[in-house]
């Protein structure tokens, strides 16, 4: 578990996860060496929100060395068809500043 204080800026960060769980619903993840870390506040409480932006806000001081928004898309389940063998995940690039997209 790591929380949002526990972050070190003078720390790089290999790679920021933020998942598209419905429209407008985010959360984050950090990936390291040992895997994917997912990230809390201060409550032990997943952070979240409902912009991309803010996510970006909040790791503008740290070294990011890539920001990507994840999603996997729940169609075979919302149409009632059997689940796949494949994974289905969709992941962008992000442009870890506010300034590009």
């Amino acid at each position: 578990m790591i929380h949002v204080s526990d972050l070190n800026p003078a720390q790089p960060i290999q790679k920021v996860i933020v998942y598209s769980l419905a429209p407008m619903l985010y959360q984050i993840s950090i990936e390291d060496e040992l895997g994917e870390h997912l990230v809390y506040t201060e409550d032990n409480t997943p952070y979240r929100t409902t912009c991309i932006e803010k996510v970006k806000e909040l790791f503008e001081p740290f070294s990011v060395k890539a920001m990507v928004l994840r999603q996997q898309s729940a169609y075979d389940e919302m149409i009632g068809h059997p689940s796949k063998q494949a994974d289905n995940t969709l992941e962008v690039m992000l442009s870890p500043t506010r300034a590009g997209y």
